[in-house]
């Protein structure tokens, strides 16, 4: 009863301090400080000791060090990291600039979050709202019909893409240890349905827009080049398997790739590009 108690009590805290803006790791640091001291009258804090370290760095079991969790950890970290390099240099922009044209009469609306939930980042939905609301106001959207269709493109990978920290956590050695391409083959209907749907609901918000009124959007194809960071793990990933590297190894290796290559791309100073890293 008190291990429940103390549920309650730390997702309430993790919850009260993500209002209250705290770091999203601290508090999930302190939620589980909370669970822990409701939980010392069933097991010893030295158990939580061996626990902790045991899912961070060292198998007691198999008398060796592991380094899973702070690959994933590091992988997530890094994911984001190019996210927010692509953000910043105007590569994801360009890249949006450079679809328009294969995406006349209102597909657009879906292809500037879908192109942004290629790079998951917390929040990345605030990135893509302004966007939206500008290209939405084109079609006379009103702010419901916005709202929906960022968030709805904005997750629609998560199915299917083999870099989103969903996948990877579900695939990890630790959770299911699948392969992560088999798991997506299985999540492809899903994925091709919600495209439809998707589709069918911009359709419906756009038809009373008359055709005349949409000026047709320029060519800008330069801007292509940008969808390469966000695949290039996705090659390095079907490789490395050969060379029986891990799944978080070899999107570790593919993403970091991916971050060099977009400094080459966005052909900015080193310097500036440090300093977003930093960010």
């Amino acid at each position: 009863m008190l291990n429940l108690l103390g549920l309650i009590i730390a997702f309430i805290m993790i919850i009260l301090s993500i209002r209250k803006r705290i770091n999203f790791g601290l508090s999930l640091i302190l939620g589980s400080l909370i669970l822990g001291v409701f939980s010392l009258q069933t097991i010893e804090i030295v158990d939580i000791l061996k626990t902790f370290i045991e899912a961070s760095i060292y198998s007691f079991e198999d008398h060796q060090i592991v380094t899973e969790t702070i690959e994933l950890a590091l992988l997530m970290t890094i994911i984001y990291i190019l996210a927010k390099c692509m953000q910043e240099t105007g590569a994801i922009k360009k890249l949006i600039d450079g679809l328009r044209a294969f995406f006349p009469r209102g597909g657009i609306l879906g292809v500037i979050p879908a192109v942004y939930g290629l790079m998951p980042a917390p929040g990345g939905a605030l990135f893509s709202a302004p966007m939206i609301d500008e290209e939405g106001e084109k079609y006379q959207l009103n702010k419901n019909q916005k709202n929906f269709l960022n968030v709805w493109f904005r997750h629609i990978w998560f199915t299917i893409y083999p870099i989103s920290s969903a996948m990877i956590l579900i695939c990890s050695k630790s959770f299911s240890d699948i392969n992560i391409y088999h798991l997506v083959l299985a999540n492809t209907p899903a994925f091709i349905t919600s495209v439809v749907v998707g589709v069918i609901y911009i359709k419906k918000f756009i038809k009373d827009v008359p055709k005349e009124q949409i000026s047709k959007p320029k060519k800008e194809f330069k801007g292509l080049i940008y969808i390469l960071p966000p695949i290039v793990p996705l090659f390095f990933y079907g490789i490395l398997q050969f060379f029986d590297i891990t799944q978080i190894r070899s999107f570790l290796i593919g993403v970091i790739f991916s971050i060099f290559l977009l400094y080459f791309l966005a052909n900015i100073s080193f310097k500036n590009y440090l300093q977003i890293i930093k960010k």
